[in-house]
């Protein structure tokens, strides 16, 4: 039986800083949107809202390859990005509805 919150991952954001999205890293083989969400996988976790605005199509690339079984992986698009982190914590919340949500940077390892 798999836990019943959704878990909304933040990663819209320019990753100015970084110099490329930092989603898209490789880690342990793949990238490190992919490896946040096979930790949450493993953790039975049954529903996952990835949170895109910069970047969107590669990133959208990345998570159609994504194959999870018991794993539901939606994609909302943040419509401006530059508004900043809150703004796509309304788009997840939104996406996710009137469900226990647990909101996760994706820069922040799970």
């Amino acid at each position: 039986m798999g836990s019943d919150f959704t878990v909304i991952i933040l990663a819209a954001g320019k990753s100015e800083r970084m110099g490329s999205p930092k989603g898209l890293l490789e880690f342990n083989g793949h990238s490190w949107i992919e490896e946040q969400i096979r930790r949450l996988a493993v953790a039975n976790l049954k529903k996952v809202i990835c949170v895109l605005g910069n970047y969107f199509e590669t990133y959208l690339r990345v998570l159609k390859e994504i194959k999870k079984p018991g794993l539901v992986l939606d994609v909302v698009r943040n419509p401006d990005p530059d508004r900043g982190q809150f703004s796509s914590l309304q788009a997840g919340i939104s996406k996710a509805g009137n469900v226990h949500a647990f909101v996760m940077p994706l820069d922040v390892p799970c």
